[in-house]
């Protein structure tokens, strides 16, 4: 299991998320489990939800729309999603990778 919330397939990125959709404003938020935790300013009915997270992911690893897709999970709160060659990680996973790195596993315990 990977220490981060995605994963590098060749040139293309492999991201498992959490959303929770109906929220105030559409945010990371933090980790859920091993997944990250995206608030979404759209309501689970219509695909609203789904469009509102495509077109988030797409913002923040700045690329088109068409570059990000549901894998896995189109019903679901958990999703994997696929963003095709993103050219820009966001200073947020770094963040993320490091603060999880600092946790300890029941290994180092």
């Amino acid at each position: 299991m990977s220490d981060t919330p995605w994963t590098w397939q060749g040139k293309n990125l492999r991201l498992m998320v959490h959303v929770q959709p109906g929220a105030k404003s559409t945010q990371l938020s933090g980790l859920h489990g091993d997944r990250l935790k995206i608030r979404l300013n759209a309501p689970p009915v219509d695909g609203k939800a789904n469009r509102r997270l495509i077109a988030f992911i797409s913002e923040i690893f700045r690329v088109p729309k068409s570059s990000v897709s549901i894998d896995k999970g189109e019903s679901s709160r958990h999703k994997t999603l696929l963003i095709e060659d993103p050219q820009f990680l966001p200073s947020e996973f770094l963040t993320l990778q490091s603060k999880k790195a600092m946790v300890p596993t029941q290994d180092s315990q």
